[in-house]
C-alpha cells in the first residue's frame, strides 16, 4: 500500500515537472512571454491541488489520467497567456482624428509601437495633437478609407517606411454613425454611407495591406459594435453596415489561418465619443431627417414621434461611458495577446444581451432590444389610429 502511494505520488510529481518544464520551453522558443497575473497564478495552483485531490479518491489509473489532462488544461491555458513584445512592430490605425483611434495611437505609441495613425483631415486638431508628439515612430497620413486612388498611395508609403519589415497589425477603426430611428424613416442615402464607410472601407483598406500583414504574419482588429450582432431597435443604417463587417472579419479568419494572420473583432460598449456626445451633430441631422421626409411618412409616423427620437438621442448621449480606457485596453489585448480571440467585448451587459437574444424566445427579445437605446413613450401616429378605431 505504501509503496503503491509512493508511486502514485512520485508519477503526479513527474507530471507536475514535466508541465513546469514544457511551459518553460514553450516560451523560451517563443516571441512570447508569460503574463500572469496573481490571480490567475493562484487559480491554477488550486486547480492542480483540487485535480490531485480528486485523483486519490479514484482508481489508481484513472486518477493518473485525470491529473495528466488537468496539468495539460493548465499548459494551454499558461500558453495562452502569453504576451507579444511591442518593440519593432508596426501598427496601422484608421480613424485616428478623434475618439477610440486617437487614444490607441498614443496609447500604442507610449507603449513603444511604430504606429502609423491615418486621419481623415490632416489639419484636424486630433491630428495636430499626435503631430506634436515629434517622433519618428508616430507617423500622422491622411487618409479617406473610402477613396481607393489614396489608399493606394498610402499602402506605398507604408510599405517603403517599413523597408521590407511587414506590417504586424491593422486596426480598422474609421466610421460613422448618421442617423438613428425607424428603418423606414432613416434616408436611403445613410444606408449607403455607413455601408461605404464602416463595411466597404474596412474592406478596400483591408485588402490593400493584407500583403504587409500576411508577410508579417500579423493581425488585424476591426472595430465593430454590439448592435452588429443584436438587432437594436433603432439602428437599422448602422449596425447593418457593422453586421456586414463581422461576417467579413468571420469569413476572412478563416481564410487567413494557412497565412499564420489572426482577425479579432472588437464590440465596444456604449461609450461617449467626439460623435456621439455631439448634441449639435444630432440636431442638424434631425433637421435633415425632417426635411427629407415625404409628406406621407411624416402624416403616418407623426412629427412628434420622430421628435422623440432626437430628444432621446440627446438625452442618453450624456449618459454613455465617459472614457474610452475600457476598450483601449481591449484592443491591446488583441494586439499582445499571443493567441488573440476572434471577438472581444468591453462590457459584461453585452454578453448578458446575447444569451437573452441566443436563448429567449424572440417575443421576450424584440421587446427587449428595441428599448435599448430609444425607449420610445409614444407610438408612430397612424398605429395610434388603428388602436384607437378598434
Amino acid at each position: 500500500m505504501e509503496e503503491s502511494s509512493s508511486l502514485s505520488l512520485g508519477l503526479y510529481g513527474l507530471l507536475t515537472g514535466v508541465l513546469g518544464v514544457a511551459v518553460a520551453f514553450h516560451f523560451q522558443k517563443s516571441e512570447a512571454r508569460l503574463n500572469l497575473s496573481a490571480v490567475s497564478s493562484v487559480s491554477s495552483l488550486l486547480f492542480l491541488v483540487g485535480a490531485s485531490l480528486c485523483s486519490l479518491y479514484l482508481p489508481q489509473a484513472m486518477g493518473f489520467v485525470f491529473f495528466a489532462i488537468s496539468c495539460y488544461l493548465v499548459y494551454r491555458s499558461f500558453c495562452s497567456d502569453g504576451i507579444l513584445s511591442p518593440e519593432g512592430k508596426a501598427v496601422l490605425i484608421t480613424g485616428c482624428d478623434s475618439g477610440f483611434g486617437h487614444s490607441l495611437a498614443k496609447r500604442l505609441h507610449s507603449l513603444g509601437f511604430h504606429v502609423f495613425a491615418l486621419v481623415l483631415q490632416e489639419k484636424s486638431d486630433g491630428a495636430q495633437e499626435l503631430k506634436s508628439a515629434c517622433s519618428d515612430r508616430l507617423i500622422v497620413i491622411e487618409m479617406d478609407v473610402t477613396n481607393h486612388a489614396m489608399i493606394q498611395e498610402v499602402r506605398k508609403e507604408v510599405a517603403k517606411q517599413l523597408n521590407n519589415r511587414g506590417l504586424f497589425a491593422l486596426v480598422n477603426n474609421a466610421g460613422v454613425i448618421i442617423h438613428i430611428g425607424d428603418a423606414e424613416i432613416i434616408p436611403t442615402d445613410a444606408y449607403k454611407r455607413c455601408m461605404e464607410v464602416n463595411f466597404l472601407g474596412t474592406v478596400q483598406v483591408t485588402k490593400a495591406f493584407l500583403p504587409l500583414i500576411r508577410q508579417a504574419k500579423g493581425r488585424i482588429i476591426n472595430i465593430s459594435s454590439p448592435s452588429g450582432e443584436l438587432p437594436f431597435g433603432g439602428m437599422s443604417a448602422y449596425g447593418a453596415s457593422k453586421a456586414a463587417l463581422e461576417f467579413f472579419s468571420d469569413i476572412l479568419r478563416q481564410e487567413m489561418k494557412p497565412w499564420g494572420v489572426n482577425i479579432s473583432i472588437i464590440q465596444p460598449g456604449a461609450t461617449k465619443t467626439a460623435q456621439v456626445g455631439n448634441v449639435n451633430f444630432w440636431v442638424q441631422q434631425h433637421q435633415k431627417l425632417m426635411e427629407g421626409l415625404s409628406p406621407e411618412l411624416l402624416h403616418d409616423y407623426g412629427e412628434e414621434y420622430v421628435d422623440e427620437i432626437q430628444r432621446r438621442i440627446t438625452t442618453i448621449g450624456p449618459l454613455f461611458r465617459q472614457h474610452v480606457g475600457p476598450v483601449i485596453d481591449t484592443i491591446v489585448t488583441a494586439l499582445l495577446a499571443q493567441y488573440p480571440k476572434p471577438r472581444y467585448t468591453t462590457e459584461f451587459v453585452i454578453d448578458v444581451l446575447k444569451v437573452l437574444y441566443y436563448f429567449l424566445p424572440s417575443l421576450v427579445t424584440d421587446t427587449v432590444l428595441n428599448q435599448v437605446f430609444i425607449a420610445h413613450r409614444l407610438s408612430p401616429k397612424g398605429t395610434r389610429k388603428v388602436n384607437n378605431s378598434q
